[in-house]
């Protein structure tokens, strides 16, 4: 996939604009998230979805988590439980939350079993660009598979520069945990993941 990457600064009032243009016509935005960069696809979008295996080199059989702009959207997408519901009050956070999707909501390569992982960030720009496209968008970190997030714009450029059509450029971002991620598909919360997000089980 060869494009003339567009670089537009986080501080761009059209970045959100821009962003969602790009999105709905199947195309592929890395962004900032309130951890690391992120590569930002439609979720609902399977061709879009490929792109970004593609991109990290990663297995198709690896699921592929997603930011929701609000706990609203979420339920629309995913059939959120009791357990799931008491950790929803916690958003926006550093939390990822695996529930169950609503079937024929996603696209059908966002996960192999039938599951979502989601996140309301703290990232305004993130929810903003969720909430203008009135879908999820995936939120895995903008690295070749296996390797380590990255906080650069630099780096982020090098990798990915001509290889997708836009990236929003907030700097150097600051280093932190990713997300804690929590199953909740059945009664009883699992910690998959310790992360940023810190609670009492």
């Amino acid at each position: 996939m060869k494009n003339k990457t567009r670089i537009l600064k986080l501080s761009n009032k059209a970045a959100v604009d821009v962003a969602v243009a790009i999105l709905r016509s199947g195309g592929v935005v890395i962004l900032p998230t309130e951890s690391s960069y992120g590569i930002a696809v439609d979720a609902t979008n399977a061709v879009a979805v490929a792109k970004v295996y593609l991109l990290k080199k990663r297995s198709g059989g690896k699921s592929m988590p997603v930011i929701v702009s609000s706990v609203a959207m979420a339920k629309k997408f995913f059939n959120l439980n009791k357990t799931a519901l008491k950790f929803c009050k916690f958003f926006p956070a550093p939390l990822t939350l695996v529930v169950k999707q609503k079937r024929g909501k996603l696209a059908r390569n966002i996960s192999s079993d039938g599951t979502a992982a989601f996140r309301v960030p703290k990232s305004k720009f993130c929810r903003d660009v969720s909430q203008r496209l009135g879908r999820p968008i995936t939120s895995t970190s903008a690295n070749i598979s296996g390797k380590q997030p990255v906080f650069s714009a630099v780096q982020v450029k090098r990798l990915f520069g001509g290889k997708v059509e836009l990236i929003v450029d907030a700097g150097n971002l600051k280093k932190r945990k990713p997300s804690t991620i929590v199953s909740c598909t059945g009664e009883k919360p699992v910690v998959l993941r310790k992360g940023e997000f810190i609670f009492n089980a």
